[in-house]
């Protein structure tokens, strides 16, 4: 492999370009840098160097036959690269040591800073660092201690399983005992549904009855019972002073006819005699006065005691008014309140564990995310990485066979151009002999002028003429193919940069996360679509969390609203949830007050009932008294009235009647006869008669005056109308009844509403008893259905309190195994560490005895081509023991150490390059002003045998050394 030309930038920055001999060419630099960084980016492979304030410059490659590489020649640099200054300037008293170990450097890696101890001793380093002998900190110990964490964690997640599995049993008999709980619950409530339903349409029957008997009552007379009572007492007023004046008349025409018959037999006038009350009716007169007495007074103490409880009555009465109604809220408002209360908490609690798991699910969610994130980086674009891969393998292929493809085409037009070139020569041989005959017979024509010497002249120049045209189609034959060999080169090129540029997808993935094999690749893209899968899968629960959480803080407003309202009905505000408690016990605490009053004011209103019925009772013994009392006392006037005594009208108190009429019997005894005692009567009793005449007249114009107020004719339609407001007053006591019965049936629901809860279920003749007694038996299901709540709940925490803040059974199961392919790759690492250990250990000895022999032999011939005729001794074993490098000059020969060095180095480069197509040699000959203890004319003697063999490019900005290549017929180029 050679270079035809060099190209770098000219005058006004355009591309210039020298051609390069195939043999030795010394370019020309002034500048250090320049020429370092062409020798050392050159010598690199580049294609073009870029050297910084100059320009680019850059080799262009000869065409020439190319094969492969044959035997074990060792794979050295594209191009071979010495440096001057290192090969040549060396101490006077070389290090030999030194030199042996570039050597064995440049056998080894081909090159002279490190040899395959280094990569030996890397090895060895990184085999320690994969495991070798168990050592700390070592990969291979660490997933050791790994996979025992694993193993501790998924003996941990089993004892979990075990002990969540204990549980199980518990956890089905209460979700069973639960779920019948939960149907009984549902037909308990449609039963009570029912018989709500079957109670609040008998009562509202019988409240529409109701309210139609009350219509009847509306056009009907109606009066109140006390105005009935005024009415009837003014009626008693009337009769009873008709009575009186009925009974002074005929007082006074019995006194007149007494009067006349004393006149008739007391002619002569007299004092009648006196005659005084028997014994027997004064005694039972004064029992009755007692008895009155006694039963008047106990009627005055039922009457204070009355009138103190209506104080009473009324008191609590104002005291029930100004408490909320309690009755509307619930049977049993305690347990209501209470239930609202704990339902509102419950719902709270609840709100808290699902905000707590929620965060809980985007904790996971982030933490799966943060360890996806560099698959997620690599695969994220990929919809479809089996289809990707398809179409890389697909891809790959279809590049390699049309690679393939070219390459067979070039090394047949490449075969075909060779043959043609190897026929030339003959062609041309064959075509010059016969040219140069065809002369000389013309020569002999010409000369002789014998016609038949034109006959093999024609010949000749038909063969003279056949090979110029074979040798012309065969030279556009061999220009064709060597187009078309360009043009495959070319496309070979062009393949490989498209290659190269344009890798695939996958490829930049595989480089971008590092993975040698797409085996890898898969296996990591496997990783991240488990991860994917599992990510969408905790994603889906958070959504339904998200979503069981916003149901719960919308059901808690709904459920505030409602306690809010149930509350206010006791006039209690709870400000927020917080503050339900406190307003549930003071609504409680109302509660029993309220009761409490309730029950005082029955307590009040049956004393009252007792009292009232001992009132009647009294009135009724007090009521006989009087009518015993008044016979006897009219018995007692009528006495008085024959005896004289008229003023006895005037007392109303018997026993003051009878102290008078005693009085009086000794008043008239002593002055008055009996006929005076009757004309004073008749007076007396005729004056009476005016006023009780007057006194009726009154009461009877007031009677009829009630009678017109009221709108009614007579006494008859005044007991109807009372009778009839009686029985109003009735209906509507019964109205208001069936309205408080109705609404505790109801509890502020409608009754379509317990109509459609029913469903099928149907009730006949449901009263309130039977309505309380579903609701308390719906209330100790209820109870059960809580407590069964509360026991599942707390045995499915018990069974998922092992599993918290612990992985699942199959992810433990999935790192373990990723851990395994982890620990088979890290032990096959090692392995293949080790065998490339022992096999270099085992390699080395023979490749550096193989080469030092042939390196000895080489430099001695590139010596001796210098005239320095001299014997090497070169020992490149690991285990070489005295003196590896041994050089015997020849007689007169004095060999610089410098040179010595400069030699071994290029016959070390000469051998292990490429024999079949040697590859150029590049010398940085930048010296930079130092002097050289090899004289330049040998040295480019020494390179010149080299060149003749390969070509060398010597880079350098040193005048004297161009002077001595130009002197020594070298082309050299000034860059």
């Amino acid at each position: 492999m050679t270079y035809d030309a060099l190209t770098y930038p000219g005058v006004n920055d355009t591309p210039a370009s020298a051609p390069l001999a195939p043999g030795g060419n010394f370019i020309y630099c002034p500048d250090v840098y320049v020429a370092r960084t062409l020798a050392g980016g050159l010598s690199s492979g580049g294609a073009a160097v870029n050297v910084q304030g100059y320009g680019a410059v850059s080799l262009h490659r000869a065409e020439g036959p190319e094969t492969a590489a044959g035997g074990d020649s060792f794979s050295c640099p594209a191009i071979a690269h010495v440096r001057l200054d290192e090969a040549l300037f060396i101490e006077e008293e070389p290090d030999l040591d030194r030199v042996v170990r570039e050597l064995a450097a440049l056998v080894d890696l081909g090159r002279t800073d490190r040899d395959l101890s280094v990569v030996l001793a890397r090895l060895d380093r990184h085999a320690e660092s994969l495991g070798r002998g168990r050592a700390p900190g070592s990969l291979l110990a660490a997933l050791q201690a790994r996979r025992e964490a694993l193993q501790a964690e998924r003996a941990a997640a089993e004892q979990a399983r075990d002990a969540a599995g204990a549980v199980e049993a518990d956890m089905r008999l209460c979700r069973n005992r639960f779920a019948q709980l939960a149907a009984r619950r549902k037909q308990l409530r449609k039963t009570l549904h029912a018989a709500v339903a079957s109670c609040a349409c008998a009562l509202q029957a019988r409240l529409s009855l109701v309210r139609e008997q009350i219509e009847a009552f509306r056009e009907a007379p109606l009066l109140d019972s006390r105005d009935a009572a005024a009415v009837k007492r003014k009626e008693t007023l009337l009769e009873t002073a008709k009575l009186q004046c009925e009974r002074t008349r005929e007082e006074i025409q019995d006194a007149r006819n007494t009067l006349e018959n004393l006149t008739e037999e007391l002619p002569g006038g007299g004092a009648a005699p006196r005659v005084e009350v028997p014994d027997e009716l004064r005694y039972d007169i004064l029992a009755k006065l007692k008895s009155i007495t006694e039963v008047n007074t106990r009627l005055d103490e039922v009457k204070n005691q009355v009138e103190d409880l209506d104080g009473q009555i009324c008191q609590t009465q104002a005291t029930l008014s100004a408490l909320p109604d309690f009755t509307r809220i619930a049977p049993n408002p305690v347990d209501w309140l209470n239930q609202l209360s704990s339902s509102l908490k419950t719902a709270v609690s609840v709100r808290y564990e699902e905000e707590a798991s929620r965060e809980q699910l985007r904790r996971q969610i982030d933490d799966r995310r943060v360890a996806g994130a560099a698959e997620a980086l690599l695969f994220a674009d990929i919809d479809n990485f089996a289809q990707a891969m398809q179409e890389h393998e697909a891809r790959k292929k279809a590049a390699e066979s049309k690679a393939a493809q070219v390459r067979e085409q070039l090394h047949l037009d490449r075969g075909l151009r060779d043959n043609l070139r190897e026929s030339v020569p003959g062609l041309a041989v064959l075509g010059l002999g016969c040219a140069l005959f065809l002369l000389f017979i013309l020569g002999v024509y010409f000369s002789l002028r014998q016609n038949p010497l034109l006959y093999p002249a024609g010949m000749l120049a038909i063969t003279v003429a056949y090979f110029a045209l074979r040798l012309i189609r065969i030279r556009r034959q061999v220009v064709r193919l060597t187009q078309r060999v360009a043009e495959h080169h070319a496309e070979l090129d062009l393949l490989a940069e498209e290659e190269k540029q344009g890798a695939s997808y996958v490829e930049k993935i595989m480089a971008r996360a590092g993975c040698a094999t797409v085996r890898e690749l898969e296996a990591r893209y496997d990783k991240y679509y488990a991860n994917v899968l599992h990510l969408r899968s905790l994603e889906e629960q958070l959504a339904r969390q998200e979503q069981s959480l916003r149901e719960s803080e919308e059901r808690i407003p709904r459920l505030f609203e409602r306690i809010c309202a149930t509350l206010a009905q006791v006039d209690e505000h709870p400000e927020s949830p917080d503050d339900v408690e406190r307003c549930v016990g003071s609504a409680i605490g109302k509660s029993r007050v309220y009761h409490d009053t309730v029950r005082r004011l029955a307590d009040l209103r049956n004393r009252q009932q007792g009292l009232l019925g001992r009132r009647r009772f009294l009135d009724k013994e007090f009521a006989g008294l009087q009518e015993e009392l008044a016979v006897m006392e009219k018995e007692l006037r009528r006495i008085m009235r024959e005896n004289g005594f008229y003023d006895e009208s005037a007392f109303s108190d018997v026993d003051t009647l009878l102290t008078e009429y005693y009085r009086y019997l000794d008043a008239a005894k002593e002055n008055l006869s009996r006929k005076e005692l009757l004309t004073r009567r008749c007076r007396a009793l005729e004056g009476r008669l005016r006023e009780e005449e007057a006194l009726a007249l009154r009461h009877s114009e007031e009677f009829r005056a009630l009678l017109e107020e009221f709108g009614l004719d007579n006494l008859d339609a005044v007991n109807g109308a009372a009778e009839n407001a009686a029985a109003l007053n009735g209906l509507q006591a019964e109205s208001r009844d069936l309205k408080t019965q109705l609404e505790e049936v109801l509890r502020g629901h409608p009754a379509e509403y317990y109509d459609l809860e029913a469903g099928e279920e149907a009730f006949e003749d449901a009263d309130s008893a039977l309505v309380e007694e579903r609701r308390q038996e719906l209330a100790r299901c209820d109870a059960e259905y809580e407590k069964a709540l509360r026991e599942y709940q707390s045995l499915r925490e018990e069974r998922y309190r092992p599993f918290a803040n612990r992985r699942g059974l199959n992810e433990i199961e999935e790192d373990m195994a990723a851990l395994e392919i982890e620990e088979t790759g890290c032990r096959r690492r090692l392995a293949a560490a080790a065998r490339a250990m022992a096999l270099m250990e085992e390699m080395v000895t023979l490749w550096r005895n193989r080469h030092g022999a042939a390196i000895a032999g080489r430099a001695e011939t590139l010596l001796r081509e210098m005239g320095m005729p001299a014997t090497i001794v070169l020992d490149l074993a690991p285990d070489a023991s005295g003196d590896a490098l041994l050089v015997e000059p020849g007689a007169g020969v004095e060999i610089a150490p410098g040179a010595l060095n400069l030699v071994l180095r290029l016959a070390a480069l000469e051998l292990l390059g490429r024999q079949d197509m040697p590859e150029p040699l590049i010398i940085d000959g930048t010296l930079q002003g130092g002097k050289m203890p090899l004289e330049a004319h040998g040295m480019f003697r020494l390179l010149g045998g080299i060149a003749a063999r390969r070509q060398v490019l010597v880079f350098s900005e040193d005048a004297g050394l161009a002077t001595a290549a130009v002197e020594a017929d070298w082309p050299a180029l000034a860059v």
